[in-house]
């Protein structure tokens, strides 16, 4: 169902209008964003710490992959098996001890993450064994959302997503003010 706020006509058709999703953020919007779903897990409704923690995890997984500048999807993260979390003692010390096999568009790649990462995944409860992430994406995604509604930085930057995350963070030194109430027609 469409809304007419949600939609135009184009050439009599009706076009569904999309908020225009905002890359990249600066690292401290980033870290913001982490810190109120932190938050959550640990002061929210009892109900919802669970779908809290996950969003973080996903929101955590996404900084990481973007940092990393890995071609992939924000489904393929989601479906993250929880064997794909590793860790592999090295003699050398300053190598990676902790990887992440994430699929990518070509093909598996071992991705270094780092040791609280590697244990905040291992802490996430898994009712399906099959995943590392439970809940469905939309209730990550709503979660997130408000996460960024709560958050004073991202007033006024436009529509932030996981996608939005999955982008290397910029430095501060100028702040992007976002699209405003631009819109997006999409057929």
């Amino acid at each position: 169902m469409i809304f007419p706020e949600d939609m135009t006509i184009h050439f009599d058709m009706i076009i569904r209008k999309v908020p225009i999703t905002l890359y990249p953020i600066d690292i401290w919007t980033a870290a913001d964003i982490l810190k109120i779903l932190a938050r959550f897990v640990l002061e929210g409704r009892s109900n919802a710490q669970e779908s809290a923690a996950q969003s973080l995890g996903l929101a955590w997984i996404c900084l990481a992959n973007g940092n990393a500048r890995f071609m992939t999807r924000l489904e393929l993260l989601h479906e993250l098996h929880p064997t794909s979390v590793k860790k592999v003692n090295q003699e050398d010390l300053f190598k990676p001890n902790h990887w992440l096999n994430v699929r990518t568009l070509f093909g598996k790649i071992d991705a270094p993450i780092s040791k609280t990462l590697y244990d905040y995944l291992l802490a996430l409860p898994k009712p399906n064994p099959h995943y590392l992430f439970s809940q469905p994406l939309r209730t990550l995604r709503r979660t997130l959302d408000r996460a960024i509604a709560a958050s004073d930085q991202t007033k006024g930057l436009g529509k932030i997503t996981f996608l939005t995350l999955m982008h290397q963070c910029r430095e501060v030194r100028h702040r992007f003010k976002g699209y405003g109430n631009r819109l997006n027609d999409t057929p």
